[in-house]
């Protein structure tokens, strides 16, 4: 098995009462979208509607999380403002290894 570290989509939903969330994206949640989309033919592909996509799989992740019960229309009528959270703002990390100070010695009498 790989140490691998599983990176899944994350979002921060800001919500008209003032709440914040975070919702993580699994792929149980873009399978749904595309099961949906197929059932509303009128749907337009991700490509032509990124904000339904966005919208419709951070619902779907925050009504499997249990945040929030809400209907489609309603999460999209409470939401703000949906962010993408990007992991790396989670991990100020300087990659500049560490140095070694130097050291001084005192002379030799």
């Amino acid at each position: 098995m790989s140490d691998r570290k599983l990176k899944a989509q994350r979002y921060r939903l800001w919500m008209a009462d003032d709440t914040e969330h975070e919702v993580r994206i699994t792929n149980a949640d873009m399978v749904a979208f595309d099961r949906e989309r197929a059932r509303h033919r009128s749907w337009p592909s991700l490509e032509e509607a990124p904000f339904l996509f966005a919208n419709y799989v951070c619902w779907r992740a925050a009504t499997r999380m249990e945040i929030l019960n809400l209907t489609l229309s309603e999460f999209e009528e409470e939401v703000v403002q949906l962010e993408a959270i990007n992991d790396d703002e989670d991990n100020d990390v300087d990659p500049t290894p560490p140095v070694a100070a130097p050291t001084w010695s005192s002379p030799s009498p």
